[in-house]
């Protein structure tokens, strides 16, 4: 892909997004306080992922819906798209660790292995023990088929502009599952309960993708609030402070258990217009940068269980013991990094790669008409 046509202010945002998700995965091999400090004072990784993932569909969505007409082909031909650029990949990863798990003698309820082949493993429940990464797939899955479908149907109706219905989804998800998430927190006893429920739940977390989507929606139409950039970049990461540090004070509360996931969203869309801006400057940190958020996807779905199944098991019956001494958790901090960066970068160059360029020949992407103005164009983006 030409990086010409990228956003390195986006990219920036994805691959702290997976490096914030590859640390969270892994500092605990090295049972360092330091560390373990660190940890917890950064946000969240997955969700600065949702609201990305949303604000770069939204700007597809909108170029869709924004045509003369939106006709059933046009939006199968989104779904098909979407499919080439994050079935082949995941599917290739739960087949190897099913059939591993085959080997092992491990596999043992065939219908609880295909609820993962239907993104239907975390609907209401985020634990998805088999591979536990997928939970946030099932999200975004279900919001790649669900919200599309809501606006091709609302508006074949006709019953009003295009614009108020974009903004009658955004709006009534958002508060349909901040409400169903502040019902479901009251039984969430603990941080665990929590987690599972209400931060990995689908019904749960559809709303942080809606928050880029309403951003996407600023940025097609060029809202006059879009262009206050710095002061939104300033406002956002003040918000991020904010909420890592009340929870980091103060732990599992009121705060995190009704808002923390509302703040973090909120205040990731408000630093996507001074990030939308953003170009690349000469040097070798923007192209690992830009390398790092290419692979990113890939890195997201080899970081936790294929690690654990594929090498740590392989460690293990090499003769490495479980204890926790300091070159033991160093070999498996090292042996993390090396699967996370070399396996990613496969499993994109072999699989994403060659799928991108077949999805483009079968189904190239729908040229836009007549932008709304300059500002809201946006340029071809292979988004996670």
């Amino acid at each position: 892909m030409d990086n010409k046509s990228r956003l390195f202010g986006l990219d920036i945002l994805r691959a702290t997004a997976i490096l914030i998700v590859i640390f969270t995965h892994s500092y605990y091999y090295l049972h360092l306080k330091p560390v373990n400090y660190l940890a917890k004072i950064v946000p969240d990784g997955v969700t600065l992922f949702f609201v990305l993932s949303g604000f770069l569909i939204g700007n597809i969505i909108l170029k869709y819906v924004n045509d003369n007409s939106f006709p059933f082909k046009r939006l199968t031909n989104f779904w098909i798209r979407r499919w080439f650029r994050t079935l082949p990949a995941y599917f290739v990863v739960i087949s190897l660790l099913f059939a591993f798990q085959f080997c092992m003698g491990e596999f043992k309820n065939g219908a609880e292995h295909l609820k993962y082949y239907f993104f239907i493993q975390s609907i209401t429940d985020g634990e998805a023990r088999l591979y536990g990464e997928s939970w946030s797939l099932c999200v975004e899955e279900w919001f790649y088929l669900l919200v599309p479908f809501a606006l091709f149907v609302s508006m074949g109706l006709k019953l009003f502009r295009k614009q108020q219905i974009f903004l009658f989804w955004i709006f009534l998800i958002i508060i349909l599952v901040t409400l169903i998430r502040s019902y479901r927190v009251q039984f969430c006893e603990n941080v665990a309960d929590w987690d599972r429920f209400s931060r990995k739940a689908l019904i749960t977390r559809l709303d942080s993708i809606m928050y880029g989507l309403f951003g996407a929606y600023l940025s097609y139409y060029n809202h006059p609030i879009w262009k206050k950039k710095n002061t939104l970049f300033i406002i956002g990461i003040l918000l991020l402070f904010i909420n890592i540090s009340h929870s980091f004070i103060f732990g599992y509360g009121f705060f995190t258990k009704y808002f923390s996931l509302t703040v973090q969203s909120l205040s990731t869309l408000l630093l996507l217009p001074k990030l939308r801006s953003m170009k690349a400057f000469p040097g070798r940190i923007p192209r690992i940068i830009t390398f790092i958020s290419m692979i990113s996807y890939s890195m997201y779905l080899l970081n936790g269980t294929p690690f654990h199944e594929f090498v740590l098991r392989g460690l293990k019956a090499a003769g490495l013991p479980d204890d926790a001494f300091f070159w033991c958790d160093l070999i498996r901090f090292v042996a993390f990094v090396i699967w996370a960066f070399l396996g990613s970068w496969l499993l994109y160059k072999f699989v994403e790669v060659p799928m991108l360029k077949l999805r483009d020949y079968i189904y190239p992407e729908v040229k836009k008409q007549q932008p709304v103005s300059k500002t809201s164009e946006i340029p071809y983006i292979v988004s996670k």
